[in-house]
């Protein structure tokens, strides 16, 4: 009977992730596609780079997005455009699947670690899961707001260079706190292994390289997005310290291994932010302090109010059982994640102000901004359900009810047929929605492809975006990732015009 129960479990938690991942690729690929949009769209599509921090470069420090974005393209124009036929959709397809894939596996962890720190049954995990990838949707979802959401970007270029990143580096940031936390009940968490779960073994040593591997390409990502992994690494190392220190157990050479990876991470995000600090990017930074706290003002007043009292009461129960049950543990757990939101605001708020631009409305930064504060609802969800054993009777109405507060967007609380709009943004930055990015990216396709056909050394090229139109060089850019993806035979010279 038990094995047959573990094989049920087994099957409904497959099912449960097909579902994600079903719901998740045609959610971006038909209700808000990733469409190639812009110049800067069109010319990372086929971009390579060194897997090394470039000095005196325009983003120095992006190794992970600049070397994976091309290698997308390619796969996108060589495999799936022939089967396809349609070259705008099939780097849609192929960028929106790897955005999928990226979210399943954030998604995962997650689940990992309610898992490994709760000790749940498999379905209020996969309950807690569902509701922790909704609040992103959710958080943000307003009219005032144009149905914005933390899982996007305005153009494609910025779901490879922020959103893919800060996935990842959340994915690593929750699999440290698995591995310190496990099952937080039967442990001393001053003590909780070496974070990586690794042996002193040869096959440990190749994991050892691998998780270097994913460490170095997660902090040389984006000094914006890195945080997330750097603020958790910088916490753990001080708390521990304060810890040792405390308990008169310091022993440096053993603390040292113990976070040795940890220190890895702090490490590689100094030369991260020196190579940065000299980069052509830094040139073009303008500091602005009230611009940058009216745009954070604007923030709050733009989230969803009945989403962030629901999370702020969930949390406060939780905090209240913690107390109620002396559970120790979990208040540290929580004080962690607390610290590290701290940090990464405070860190994340003196980059913006030196950046300017009111980067702080952009939703790239916004998901690095709530990623903890997420996160510590979902844990706190977690400890409640399993606290209150009785709770679960009410997780398929609760879900009912927050799935369709995530799907009906309106700024009235009543039945008006008249109020609501679209479900949520495309991404497709100076378009006004993706059917006309399509339209206009097939036919500059087809334009090209004609002028090669005719032998062609320069042609006019008419595009219904203003923004290519204006953007210097942006024909050239086009025509030169259609030359590498092979649509072309050779570099046409381009100059854009505006369709009336």
């Amino acid at each position: 009977m038990c094995s047959k129960n573990i094989i049920k479990e087994k099957y409904i938690t497959i099912m449960y992730y097909f579902l994600i991942v079903g719901v998740l690729f045609v959610f971006w690929t038909r209700i808000s596609p990733m469409m190639v949009a812009d110049a800067d769209d069109w010319s990372y599509i086929s971009y390579s780079r060194q897997a090394v921090p470039i000095w005196h470069a325009w983003n120095p420090a992006k190794v992970l997005p600049e070397t994976i974005t091309g290698l997308c393209g390619y796969f996108a124009a060589y495999i799936i455009y022939p089967v396809c036929g349609d070259y705008v959709m099939s780097m849609t397809y192929v960028f929106a699947f790897l955005t999928t894939a990226l979210t399943l596996v954030y998604i995962y962890e997650f689940s990992k670690l309610i898992r490994s720190v709760f000790s749940m049954d498999r379905y209020a995990e996969l309950f807690v899961g569902i509701v922790f990838l909704g609040i992103h949707f959710l958080l943000l979802n307003s009219l005032d707001n144009d149905n914005r959401y933390l899982l996007m970007s305005e153009r494609l270029v910025c779901v490879t260079n922020y959103l893919w990143p800060m996935l990842f580096c959340a994915c690593i940031s929750m699999r440290i706190l698995s591995e310190r936390f496990t099952n937080h009940n039967n442990s001393d968490l001053a003590e909780k292994g070496n974070y990586i779960g690794v042996c002193e073994t040869p096959k440990g040593n190749y994991k050892i390289g691998g998780v270097l591997l994913l460490i170095y390409l997660a902090v040389f990502s984006n000094i914006v997005t890195n945080i997330v992994l750097v603020a958790l690494a910088g916490v753990l190392i001080a708390y521990d310290f304060i810890s040792s220190v405390c308990s008169k157990n310091f022993k440096l050479y053993e603390y040292v291994k113990k976070h040795l990876m940890l220190i890895a991470v702090l490490f590689f995000d100094c030369i991260a932010l020196f190579f940065e600090y000299n980069g052509g990017r830094a040139d073009a930074a303008s500091t602005n302090l009230g611009q940058t706290l009216e745009d954070l003002v604007k923030v709050f007043h733009l989230m969803n109010k009945t989403c962030v009292t629901i999370m702020a009461v969930c949390m406060l129960i939780s905090f209240l059982l913690a107390l109620f049950y002396k559970d120790r543990s979990y208040i540290n757990f929580i004080f962690i994640l607390w610290l590290s939101f701290i940090v990464l605001a405070a860190y994340l708020f003196i980059l913006l102000v030196k950046v300017g631009d009111h980067k702080f409305l952009y939703t790239d930064n916004l998901i690095v901004l709530f990623f903890y504060f997420d996160l510590i609802f979902g844990c706190s969800l977690a400890y409640v359900i399993s606290k209150c054993d009785r709770l679960k009777i009410l997780n398929p109405l609760a879900l009912y009810i927050f799935v369709f507060m995530i799907l009906n967007v309106s700024s009235y609380g009543g039945n008006d047929f008249n109020s609501g709009g679209h479900l949520y943004r495309s991404i497709c930055s100076g378009y006004p929605n993706y059917h006309e990015c399509y339209e206009d990216g097939t036919s500059i396709v087809k334009q090209f492809v004609e002028a090669d056909k005719q032998g062609k050394e320069e042609m006019d090229l008419y595009v219904t975006s203003y923004n290519l139109s204006v953007f210097n060089g942006s024909g050239d850019r086009i025509s030169m990732t259609l030359f590498r993806h092979g649509v072309i035979s050779k570099n046409i010279k381009v100059n854009v015009y505006l369709k009336e």
